[in-house]
């Protein structure tokens, strides 16, 4: 794919998972969105990792991601959260087709969990009242 093929879009929208992870990445910090193969409920769910220690900025290892909270560097390679249900074929998609070389996610809003958590997300359709989530760019 050269230079003139590639597009960034970004879309907003909330990782999802706090409640299980309990974790706020850091806003400088470029986290990745991988296919989370071992998840038995959806064969299309993406996962929002945080960068493996050798992929982080020095000079953020060993900043608080929260007043108190664990180091950058703590959360070297964890998983952070999951990408909404209704956007996750659309991921897996664009990268099984090679339409994106990769997805990243950007920390933008506040962490924290949501008071009504859709069920069944994959059949909801939602609107945009309420996004307190990052930006997602595609590359």
């Amino acid at each position: 794919m050269s230079m003139e093929e590639i597009h960034p879009i970004s879309i907003e929208w909330s990782i999802k998972g706090y409640h299980v992870f309990h974790i706020c990445p850091h806003p400088l910090v470029e986290m990745v969105v991988l296919h989370e193969h071992n998840n038995r409920y959806d064969p299309d769910a993406m996962k929002v990792v945080m960068p493996r220690l050798e992929d982080l900025p020095e000079a953020l290892l060993d900043t608080a991601t929260r007043t108190g909270g664990p180091t950058v560097r703590q959360l070297a390679g964890l998983q952070v959260g999951r990408v909404p249900a209704n956007l996750c074929r659309a991921f897996k998609i664009l990268l099984d087709r090679d339409l994106a070389t990769k997805i990243t996610c950007t920390y933008t809003g506040e962490a924290r969990q949501s008071q009504n958590p859709p069920v069944q997300e994959r059949f909801q359709s939602r609107g945009r009242e309420g996004l307190i989530g990052p930006a997602v760019e595609l590359n």
